[in-house]
């Protein structure tokens, strides 16, 4: 069977005979099949090169003509112009064409505006489909490959006929990124319109797009050898590219866009510099997740009650919530708990009323939930990217809701004054969604020890985002009472407290945690590396988060495990007391049950061997 493929020009006269003769010898000839491919004269030349390329072939006019010597798509030879095709023609079935110039360009003008109108037919079909344009930034984190195919769900996006993906990654790798593309197409879910890759920021980045979730993360890894990284150049790093995101999006998303930014790191400045860049858009589209922290903490409180991690509902996240962040359980409740009052499936009780030691318990699940997503990454090498996954598509649903469910959320949201919380700061609140808006939930009561905890957040938020302090300016006080002038005078409201140091040397949790474990510092004369720590107990004083000290403490028994006995399970006890050592910001202590205390007694049995043998102990009288 003889197959053959005309292309050509769509204003071609010599493409129009051809097409013509080919119609013709098809229905005259049993079999004789012809495919033909008429495209438009502003992408000839484009379309032309690139199937040239693929082949292996050298042509330059139209038409273009080739035999498929298997099936359509697959293998082809090339026949060559109208010329050849013609000779061809002539040759094996001896057929001419005596098609007059007029009919030609007749044709070649018809197929034209044929071709003009299946393309405007086809950019209004596309136009009334109107996908949904979801953009993923930092497309190649773990993160994201467990979402696509949650994202593609019919149930997610209920109401969008089709679904198109734009995958981001700035400086990412090209081969990965088209990798993935192909997994997500191999995945042949039927609202996945189309998927596109992005390895920088061109001009189509960010066009059009309904949803973006950004999940950038800067991770301070820090190689043997090498300083540790500068706090202030990595923050200067994330404030200059998200602004320029914030600017992208205020010029070329939907003014109905939906931004979502989560992540381990400075997620609420994040957010706040998206949203203050984007000033066309309205603020409470912009979200910051905190609810995988709320999952992270009923799972917790369900391992220590007993039940299912389901079971607990509604745990609310303050704060920073990649910093200093608060658990309130003021709304918790907790269904089929097996206690002395037990009730059908739908009955629930306080968590509150349940707690035996209300501030152990609460201390004890901050501290089990600020080291959790620490020891899933340093165990798996890899973000926790199934539970990120999860936070990120439950808010999402609840989005896209036409009516609200009731459920509570913990969001960074832009404040507008509730609880007192500073007008334009975005901080993490306990908010519910209704008909595609959030609102804060109201009606909560605000201890006097939540308020302390919230004006913490609050006071560190202000630290890394206002503009009004003076950046990299540090005061050193060389002269008594020089400070205190300065800082009292007119001038004094420009530099942050901590830019003022007066005689001492400031230290940070890590810098801390490293001399603890220091030989040098340790009040005996034993090397603790010649021996294994049987039980650890480190109490650290001052202004810190305990979710810090419990990842540095973490990364030290890391680092270290061949220092510890394995068969002694949780033997490092760690606690936080705020109340400042005097004359210093931050202090720790350190007391640990180590078998390198063995040196000491090796020590004393041979000095007091040697002098046994030496008899010093008796004393020698000489006789005159």
């Amino acid at each position: 069977m003889a197959k053959f493929v005309v292309a050509g020009r769509a204003d071609c006269p010599h493409y129009a005979k051809a097409e013509v003769l080919a119609d013709l010898l098809q229905r005259k000839l049993p079999d004789f099949r012809v495919h033909k491919i008429c495209v438009h004269p502003n992408e000839w030349n484009q379309w032309l090169e690139n199937t040239c390329v693929s082949n292996g072939w050298k042509h330059e006019r139209s038409p273009l003509v080739w035999r498929e010597l298997i099936d359509r798509g697959g293998r082809g030879m090339l026949l060559g112009g109208y010329s050849d095709f013609m000779e061809h023609i002539q040759g094996y079935y001896g057929i001419t064409s005596d098609m007059t110039t007029d009919m030609m360009l007749k044709i070649a003008k018809e197929n034209l505006q044929t071709k003009d109108l299946c393309m405007q037919e086809e950019a209004q079909r596309l136009t009334q489909l109107q996908p949904l344009n979801i953009w993923i930034s930092s497309a190649l984190h773990p993160t994201c490959y467990c979402m696509i195919p949650q994202l593609l769900d019919p149930k997610l996006f209920s109401s969008a006929p089709l679904i198109s993906l734009h995958l981001l990654e700035d400086g990412g790798s090209e081969e990965a990124l088209h990798a993935l593309k192909m997994e997500a197409e191999d995945l042949s879910w039927p609202k996945l319109h189309s998927v596109t890759v992005h390895s920088h920021l061109d001009d189509s980045v960010f066009h059009r797009a309904h949803f973006i979730i950004f999940l950038d993360d800067w991770q301070q890894e820090q190689e043997e050898g090498e300083e540790a990284h500068d706090d202030q150049a990595v923050l200067r790093k994330v404030a200059g590219k998200y602004r320029h995101y914030g600017k992208l999006i205020d010029s070329r998303a939907d003014k109905t866009v939906q931004v979502m930014v989560a992540g381990d790191s400075f997620v609420n400045l994040k957010c706040s510099l998206l949203l203050e860049n984007a000033p066309s858009v309205d603020s409470g589209h912009f979200v910051a997740m905190g609810t995988q922290l709320a999952c992270e903490s009923s799972a917790q409180i369900a391992k220590k009650l007993g039940v299912m991690s389901a079971d607990v509902t509604d745990v609310i996240i303050w704060g920073n919530i990649s910093g200093r962040f608060y658990m309130d359980f003021q709304r918790t409740r907790v269904f089929r708990y097996k206690g002395a009052i037990s009730g059908p499936s739908n009955f629930s009780q306080p968590l509150l009323e349940m707690a035996y030691n209300r501030k152990t318990f609460e201390t004890d699940i901050m501290s089990l939930v600020s080291v959790q997503r620490s020891t899933i990454t340093s165990r798996t090498k890899s973000a926790a990217a199934i539970s990120a996954t999860n936070g990120i598509c439950s808010i999402l649903q609840a989005w896209n809701k036409t009516r609200s469910s009731g459920k509570v959320f913990s969001l960074g949201v832009i404040s507008k004054g509730e609880y007192n919380i500073p007008k334009g700061l975005v901080f993490s609140m306990p908010v519910i969604f209704n008909c595609g808006q959030w609102s804060v939930l109201p009606d909560l009561t605000i201890t006097d020890e939540l308020r302390i905890k919230i004006e913490d957040s609050i006071s560190q938020l202000k630290t890394v985002s206002s503009g009004k302090y003076v950046p990299r300016a540090i005061l050193v006080d060389l002269e008594p009472g020089t400070m205190d002038s300065d800082q009292s005078g007119p001038f004094g409201q420009i530099f942050r407290p901590d830019n003022f140091v007066v005689a001492q040397n400031s230290l940070t949790v890590p810098e801390l945690t490293q001399q603890m474990f220091h030989a040098k510092n340790m009040m005996a004369a034993c090397d603790p590396r010649h021996g294994r720590y049987l039980t650890v107990a480190a109490i650290f004083r001052g202004c810190m988060s305990m979710k810090e000290v419990d990842e540095q403490m973490l990364n030290v028994q890391n680092k270290n495990s061949s220092y510890f006995v394995e068969w002694i399970p949780n033997n490092v006890k760690t606690a936080v007391c705020d109340i400042l050592p005097r004359g210093h910001k931050m202090a720790a202590t350190f007391i640990g049950n180590s078998t390198s205390t063995q040196e000491l007694f090796k020590c004393i049995l041979e000095q007091f061997t040697a002098m046994f043998h030496r008899k010093a102990f008796l004393h020698q009288r000489g006789h005159g």
